[in-house]
């Protein structure tokens, strides 16, 4: 009895933290939802939730119960995509990295990062210019990404100016203002649109290694 008292003051025993990837928070009511259902949890003391990262943590005071955790998620509708006991959790982690986070003294420039952009307003006079549309997510983004780097540094009369759908979701990506002006017709990402040194589009696609011929061939 004492000891059970002495234990309560002092508070919680387990100071370990479940991190929790969800799929299916597309909005900020979504993330209190599942905050305020973990809360209830009798073996969670405070827990918070992202929408943008899909990450969830909760701090226990007890073992985690991974099956109770799974049906309060999916109760909401959600789904558990993995589930792990750690030190420390912050739901604001970004799991991705950003793109063109280092242009290497390029002529790279972002944009746009999910709002409508004029293309031509930004099309530098004197050079091929490369329309590049990723996304946080889209790890063929990455790639294309390099080999445009390597492209650049061997053709200096080339820029690329990078339209960023800048969420850790794809859906709200792609609900972002510039999809629905620039890329109506796209299959996904990447997706590059090419404009000669007087403005004509000389090339719109996803296969950076086509872009990068046609590119070659136009000149």
């Amino acid at each position: 009895m004492i000891f059970a008292l002495i234990a309560t003051l002092m508070g919680p025993v387990h100071a370990d933290m479940a991190r929790m990837s969800v799929e299916g928070m597309t909005c900020r009511g979504c993330q209190d939802k599942l905050t305020r259902a973990m809360n209830e949890l009798d073996f969670v003391v405070e827990s918070s939730a992202s929408m943008a990262s899909g990450l969830a943590c909760a701090t226990l005071n007890a073992p985690m119960q991974e099956a109770a955790l799974k049906a309060v998620v999916e109760k909401l509708g959600y789904t558990l995509k993995s589930i792990e006991v750690v030190e420390t959790c912050d739901p604001n982690t970004k799991r991705f990295p950003d793109n063109w986070a280092e242009t290497d003294g390029l002529d790279v420039v972002i944009i746009s990062r999910g709002e409508e952009v004029d293309l031509q307003a930004h099309r530098p006079t004197d050079k091929w210019t490369i329309f590049d549309f990723g996304a946080p997510w889209c790890a063929p983004c990455y790639a294309a990404e390099q080999l445009m780097k390597t492209y650049l540094q061997d053709h200096p009369d080339t820029a690329v100016r990078a339209i960023v759908l800048d969420s850790q979701e794809a859906k709200e990506s792609f609900d972002m203002p510039v999809v629905h002006q620039h890329l109506q017709s796209a299959p996904g990402l990447p997706y590059f649109i090419v404009m000669d040194p007087k403005g004509k589009t000389v090339f719109r696609g996803s296969e950076v290694a086509k872009m990068l011929k046609k590119l070659d061939k136009k000149r």
